[in-house]
């Protein structure tokens, strides 16, 4: 990439449907997963039904952000063997 690539901040979140329950606050797949996402200053989030990571990438703009920030949380849940929930939310913003 190009000097001056913008770095950006995703965040992505997936969340159970009805049907599939809640995962355990101390569940220790989740210390797998931030692991996994260390290396992209990494730092993950869950809430029962859900859980989220927010990290940080090199792209040249805020679609392709977002689209390298899914795939790479998608890849470290996969490694944690997490729920394999939908993704109900996905963000880029421009770092500061």
């Amino acid at each position: 990439m190009p000097s001056g690539t913008p770095w950006w901040s995703v965040l992505v979140e997936y969340k159970a449907t009805d049907a599939e329950g809640a995962l355990a606050t101390q569940d220790e797949r989740f210390d797998l997963f931030a692991d996994a996402v260390e290396e992209y200053e990494g730092v993950v989030g869950v809430s029962g039904s859900s859980y989220s990571v927010r990290l940080s990438v090199l792209a040249d703009d805020a679609a392709v952000g977002a689209l390298q920030g899914r795939d790479l949380a998608w890849k470290a849940a996969r490694h944690a063997d997490l729920p394999e929930w939908p993704c109900v939310r996905l963000e880029a913003i421009a770092h500061e």
